[in-house]
């Protein structure tokens, strides 16, 4: 999802366009970014209860 953010800053030459993405991009990154966290947390949750344990790295 960042790289999506720099090809979007890299793309938009123009200084008005990088000034009026960048919030977008600021608030779908940090949106995603919860999602994917909140969906680790189940998983390691649902895990965790039906037995497996995960390993700290493979979470995040």
């Amino acid at each position: 999802m960042a790289t999506i953010t720099l090809m979007t800053i890299r793309l938009a030459s123009d200084y008005r366009l990088i000034h009026d993405m960048l919030p977008l991009t600021i608030v779908i990154d940090s949106m995603m970014l919860v999602y994917q966290s909140r969906v680790t947390t189940w998983m390691s949750v649902i895990l965790g209860v039906s037995g497996y344990r995960v390993p700290w790295h493979y979470r995040y």
